[in-house]
């Protein structure tokens, strides 16, 4: 059975042309065993503008493809690029629904009210059903990139959350051991004994083990500060104006160029010292872009 190599659809035998791309078909689909999914769209000028931004921040393995089945458009890009692609799509997804939001609404002066309020309704609902399909998708993906917490905060966190449960444990114990000396008569029962003296271990547990953690956190600020000195030298001497022209694009919106901006100084900063952790890396480039050219 002949196949479209573009759109994955079967046709009858003596077809040789596809009919939604015009592609030729050939005897046997050649599929991707690397290639997934990204997301799913209704709309034709939605599926185009997405995979046209994933190729300008370089996924150039971004393809659409139309399900008549489901009726939606399939965007699918190669297993290596989902991480990144998942990203861009975030930011995309954010992008357009902001777009929209501070569009004005049409004014239709020839209409009646009803009618005027009837076209408006079924405008927002296709919008809406647009809008929770990709919604949809994006709580699929989990590839969505966290906020970076500076080790020093991460010590600091520790530390406080540390102090709280080793002095509530003791606090506690202390509690148990006065009321069974009958000193003070707050709590009673024997299993109200157990109880309090399991949380009170379990808060000392906590407390404890957090102590440690911090004091393990406590010896990786000085080395993320080194790095973070090291990476806005290199990025202050190495990406400048002249640098990002290459990327700057006047024909798409400044939150796209933003993306590509970003995405292109992380390259740089991976190519020239290796892989880093990718929410770090966020946090350089942006912080870097706000102080040089925001």
């Amino acid at each position: 059975m002949p196949w479209c190599p573009k759109c994955r659809l079967e046709y009858r035998e003596g077809v040789r042309v596809c009919a939604d791309c015009g592609s030729e078909l050939t005897d046997e689909l050649e599929l991707k065993a690397d290639i997934v999914e990204l997301a799913r769209v209704t709309k034709k000028e939605s599926a185009d503008k997405l995979t046209g931004f994933l190729d300008y921040s370089g996924i150039k393995s971004a393809e659409s493809i139309y399900d008549k089945t489901e009726k939606v458009y399939i965007i699918s890009v190669e297993q290596k690029d989902i991480k990144q692609a998942g990203k861009l799509y975030e930011a995309f997804y954010v992008s357009e629904k902001e777009k929209k939001a501070s569009e004005p609404e049409p004014v239709c002066e020839d209409l009646d009210e009803d009618e005027g309020a009837s076209m408006e309704d079924e405008a927002l609902k296709k919008e809406a059903g647009e809008y929770e399909l990709l919604e949809e998708t994006r709580k699929l993906r989990s590839m969505a990139a966290s906020t970076y917490v500076k080790k020093e905060v991460q010590f600091n966190d520790l530390k406080s959350s540390a102090y709280m449960f080793i002095i509530f444990g003791i606090l506690g114990i202390v509690l148990v051991i006065l009321n069974v000396l009958n000193v003070i008569s707050i709590l009673s029962g024997a299993l109200t004994y157990v109880v309090m003296t399991a949380m009170c271990v379990a808060f000392l547990f906590i407390g404890i083990t957090s102590y440690i953690r911090s004091g393990k956190v406590k010896q990786q600020i000085h080395e993320e500060e080194n790095l973070t000195n090291t990476l806005n030298r290199w990025l202050d001497e190495n990406i400048t104006e002249e640098s990002l022209a290459k990327v700057r694009d006047p024909n798409v919106s400044e939150e796209i160029e933003f993306l590509a901006i970003m995405q292109y100084i992380k390259e740089q900063i991976e190519e020239q010292f290796g892989e880093l952790d990718e929410s770090y890396l966020d946090q350089i480039a942006e912080e870097f872009y706000d102080r040089q050219f925001g």
